[in-house]
């Protein structure tokens, strides 16, 4: 080999030491790429469940959460749910729902498969309000009634009595008085007269005085009355009844509600 191969040599040896040493670099820079891209996914599951009451019935709008993650979803109406790409392994999931005993459950989840779990809630036990009503033997309003009743003046239907008849209209009750008529009028309606003095009675509604005479459908129905008294004459008339204009002089009829 001549001295000018030689010195002609030694370049192209160096230059293909460089491209050599340039591949080299290039390939360890791609390498964490390399391996990052031919790293397979890890395996995913699926969690595809329903959520009823202790009846089997459908528990829609309840809320199907993974713990730890925020993972959360609305039961639909048919009670089911579907929870996908999680990773394989253990979570707790947590079915609540407005009502019902929370429920956890532990889950173990493996790549690729599809757990089908059902979940039962149980409805809260709640205890309804206590409510206490202590009812006087005798409502105060009634209390004269009852008074007038043990003296024995005038004539009573208590609201036993109102009710063992059965009856639909109030101006029924009145026409089982031996002492009313009933009498009816275009311009005044069906109103209740004396028998025995040939005019209207004055009625009392809780003891306030009514328009007299009193179109008897204006008052209250059977179901609403505590009881009814009539006085047929003056004579018998409680003295804070008897009228100062003199509308009681032919009787007056107290209807008390309940």
């Amino acid at each position: 080999m001549s001295r000018a191969d030689g010195i002609s040599a030694a370049p192209a040896t160096f230059r293909m030491a460089r491209i050599a040493r340039g591949f080299a670099a290039a390939f360890c820079a791609a390498l964490p790429f390399l391996t990052l891209t031919s790293q397979p996914r890890p395996a995913r599951g699926v969690i595809d469940g329903v959520v009823t009451d202790t009846n089997l019935v459908p528990l829609p709008g309840a809320i199907a959460s993974v713990m730890g993650t925020e993972v959360k979803v609305v039961i639909g109406a048919n009670g089911r749910f579907r929870i996908s790409a999680l990773p394989a392994g253990e979570y707790i999931l947590a079915v609540r729902h407005v009502g019902y005993s929370p429920l956890l459950s532990l889950v173990t989840l493996t790549g690729g498969d599809t757990l089908r779990p059902s979940y039962s809630l149980e409805r809260l036990v709640t205890l309804d309000p206590a409510v206490i009503t202590a009812k006087p033997p005798v409502a105060v309003r009634l209390q004269e009634f009852e008074d007038r009743r043990r003296l024995g003046f005038g004539h009573f239907m208590s609201q036993d009595e109102i009710d063992a008849k059965g009856r639909s209209f109030t101006a029924d009750l009145i026409r089982s008085f031996t002492s009313v008529v009933s009498v009816h009028s275009e311009r005044l309606g069906q109103y209740a007269m004396s028998l025995r003095a040939g005019c209207a009675y004055q009625i009392f509604l809780d003891g306030m005085p009514q328009p007299v005479p009193t179109n008897l459908d204006d008052l209250p129905r059977p179901r609403d009355l505590g009881g009814i008294e009539i006085y047929s004459g003056p004579a018998t008339i409680p003295p804070q009844y008897k009228s100062l204009n003199g509308l009681a002089k032919c009787g007056v009829i107290l209807i008390w509600t309940r």
